[in-house]
């Protein structure tokens, strides 16, 4: 019976698992701070903005890594393009509500058949 051999995808490390680890630990510290910040009374008009803002960083640096595999992949993705949707869509939402992030959507579906 013959063996098949897998390799190991690029990008995945399992000897960084406690960088990983330790970096979604305070990834999570610093999202429950701005929900925190965002239901404190007195503060109804920064805590959405602050919640958004770091939802959007996140957002922005979780799909930079996502596009940074693909590329390792020998993949081409339009990066640029998904970066800056993944930044818009929470600040929209947090400064217009459903109908900013609506209008987000739908200008980036446009765009994306362009």
């Amino acid at each position: 019976m013959a063996r098949i051999r897998l390799s190991k995808p690029a990008g995945i490390n399992p000897e960084k698992f406690g960088v990983r680890a330790a970096t979604g630990a305070i990834y999570a510290g610093v999202v429950l701070g701005a929900i925190w910040f965002n239901k404190m009374p007195g503060l109804t008009h920064y805590g959405p903005l602050l919640l958004g803002g770091v939802t959007a960083t996140f957002a922005g640096f979780s799909a930079a890594e996502f596009y940074a595999i693909e590329r390792r992949e020998s993949r081409l993705p339009n990066e640029i393009f998904g970066v800056a949707a993944a930044i818009m869509m929470p600040l929209a939402a947090a400064l217009w509500g459903l109908g900013g992030l609506s209008a987000i959507v739908t200008g980036l579906i446009a765009f994306s058949l362009v």
